[in-house]
């Protein structure tokens, strides 16, 4: 996990925590921000982050 990663898997468990989510619900709106940074080159995300977690459910 390159720092884009990690740093988009934090600000997506923040996020969570924020809105007062449960802990497996943070650990999951971290992973979807760091799984969207990972796939293509570049630290931050090109896709819709927030549509994203609303189609998973977690917001």
């Amino acid at each position: 996990m390159g720092w884009g990663a990690a740093d988009q898997f934090i600000a997506g468990f923040l996020f969570g925590m924020t809105r007062r989510a449960d802990h497996a619900a943070c650990v999951r709106l971290g992973a979807l921000a760091a799984a969207e940074v990972t796939q293509h080159y570049g630290p931050r995300p090109e896709g819709d982050l927030h549509a994203l977690a609303l189609a998973h459910g977690l917001i």
